[in-house]
């Protein structure tokens, strides 16, 4: 994952958000023999520290990777993605 701009819901506990799961797809490289178009649920939750908010994501799914003229199912076994974002002024 890389680059990329969601947009999610989230609900305040605090000094965190909690964020609500939402659906979408990811495109992921695997290794060098194709890529894969996966369905994922993604959760998580985030901190503000000033003008600064870190998310921390799970995303849990699976699809399928075309590699070459055959195909694979792949299946996220464990995530960790870490979102740093800056607040505009």
């Amino acid at each position: 994952l890389g680059g990329d701009v969601r947009s999610f819901r989230a609900r305040a506990e605090g000094s965190s958000l909690i964020v609500e799961p939402f659906d979408t797809k990811i495109k992921l490289q695997i290794a060098r023999h194709g890529t894969a178009i996966i369905d994922v649920t993604a959760s998580g939750s985030a901190k503000r520290y000033g003008d600064v908010v870190i998310f921390d994501l799970v995303y849990e799914g699976e699809g399928v990777s075309e590699i070459g003229e055959s195909t694979a199912e792949v299946k996220i076994c464990d995530s960790s993605v870490q979102c740093i974002a800056k607040l505009n002024d």
